[in-house]
C-alpha cells in the first residue's frame, strides 16, 4: 500500500496527468471541429471559418496546461557514482 505521507503531490499536480488530458482535450475538440467542418460545407464560409478558429483557443489551453506540466516536474535527482 502507498503511504499517504510519500506521495505529496495532489492530483492536479502531476505532470503525466495534465499531459494525458491536454492531449485527450486537444483531439476531443478537433475532432469535433472536423466533424462541423465536415458536415457544415452546405453553411456560409464565416460559419466554417469561425468553428475553426475555435482550435486556436484550444490550442492556447492545451499549450498552457503543458506549461503547467512542465513547471511542476520534479527536478532531476543527482547521482553520483561512488
Amino acid at each position: 500500500r502507498d503511504n499517504p505521507e510519500s506521495n505529496n503531490l495532489h492530483l492536479l499536480k502531476k505532470p503525466v496527468l495534465l499531459i494525458c488530458t491536454g492531449l485527450i482535450l486537444f483531439f476531443t475538440c478537433k475532432l469535433i471541429v472536423e466533424i462541423f467542418w465536415l458536415y457544415g460545407l452546405g453553411a456560409s464560409e464565416s460559419f466554417r471559418m469561425e468553428i475553426y478558429s475555435i482550435l486556436i483557443y484550444i490550442n492556447l489551453t492545451v499549450n498552457i496546461i503543458y506549461a503547467i506540466a512542465i513547471l511542476w516536474m520534479l527536478p532531476k535527482q543527482q547521482y553520483i557514482m561512488l
